[in-house]
């Protein structure tokens, strides 16, 4: 839901596009707030290179339409802060959708500001990829039904996904979320059953661009961004990079290695099919099931066959050996991969 596009598109909802094009100097203070909720009339005159007087001009413009308000101040030893800015909450309510790998579908309602309203995740037995969306349809219609306000507009949805899928057109090609699945629009099919817009976004570019607004990026203009499925989001000169096709940074496609597994464009080696985390935990799961000797089996809870990285790591503190070569092993070749990316782009 922290998509930039969802921005883009409600502000085209609200405003229309021809009021955008006339109007770019508040668009462009309506974008970087959205991006850095709480910036001051300074901060937002010296990132976009505009005088501070016609900032404030525009802020008391976006101020007299009920889009923004001003935030607290306090003291310092250097003096008084200056004022924060911030959409107002109740201006609108995005909605966040998250198909998890397997049954699970999360649905997430933020405020304007990117504040959480509510959390709802459940699970379906699905037979196809349109009764997946539907299913994700109707709970977040019946979530936003119960816990948003009326007086709040619902302007449009976020839907993050990992693999290659066109964020335009909304064609998915190939993801995790959608096994066996190739070439459906999910973008038409979750808006008819929404009955609203719907933008999608890259896990990897979502998780950067959420680091860089309210994680350990805060004031970087410039940082990569890996999570446990080989995915990178990249974040350049205070942008997210989402490439031209607007999947960039799928590093597990890099080949690495001349042995492996056959990946599915035809090419051994890949990182992603080398060096998975998942075939750390598979790999205990199937020690466990033979009543194999690895330590990770006493975390495991109830009945439950499964094991996760958590558990891995609690093994090896606990002397666990085996846990610790397969570890060592998996992040020698993450380690390359990382060190291979940072002379790439800051040698």
């Amino acid at each position: 839901m922290y998509n930039p596009g969802l921005l883009i598109m409600s502000a085209k909802i609200v405003f229309g596009e021809e009021w955008i094009r006339k109007n770019r100097t508040l668009f462009s203070v309506m974008k970087m707030l959205w991006g850095l909720p709480g910036a001051s009339r300074s901060d937002i005159a010296r990132v976009l290179g505009v005088s501070k007087t016609a900032i404030s001009n525009s802020v008391s413009r976006l101020m007299a339409l009920g889009m923004i308000e001003e935030g607290g101040t306090s003291m310092t030893k250097l003096g008084k802060r200056p004022i924060s800015l911030r959409f107002k909450r109740e201006l609108f309510v995005s909605l966040g959708i998250s198909f998890h790998d397997g049954d699970a579908v999360e649905i997430c309602l933020a405020d304007a500001n990117g504040h959480p309203i509510a959390n709802r995740k459940a699970s379906f037995k699905y037979s196809n990829w349109k009764e997946k969306c539907d299913f994700a349809a109707k709970l977040a219609v019946k979530t936003l039904s119960e816990l948003a306000s009326g007086s709040r507009s619902i302007l449009g949805a976020c839907v993050s996904l990992t693999g290659i899928f066109n964020p335009a057109t909304g064609i998915l090609m190939s993801s995790a979320q959608f096994p066996d699945e190739y070439g459906i629009d999910i973008k038409t099919r979750l808006s008819k059953g929404l009955g609203m817009p719907v933008e999608l976004i890259n896990l990897s570019h979502l998780l950067a661009f959420t680091e860089h607004r309210c994680g350990k990026a805060i004031g970087m203009k410039s940082f990569l961004y890996m999570h446990s499925g080989y995915g990178l989001g990249i974040f350049l000169n205070g942008k997210l990079y989402r490439g031209h096709q607007g999947q960039a940074g799928e590093i597990g496609w890099m080949r690495i290695s001349d042995d492996g597994p056959r990946g599915r464009d035809g090419r051994v080696g890949l990182f992603g099919d080398v060096a998975p985390l998942y075939k750390i935990t598979d790999r205990l799961e199937y020690i466990i099931a033979a009543n194999g000797n690895t330590l990770a089996k006493k975390y495991m809870e109830g009945k439950s066959r499964k094991v996760d990285l958590s558990m891995v790591v609690a093994a090896i503190k606990d002397g666990d050996l085996l846990c610790a070569q397969m570890l060592n092993e998996t992040f020698r070749s993450i380690g390359n991969v990382v060190l291979d990316l940072a002379y790439i782009f800051n040698p």
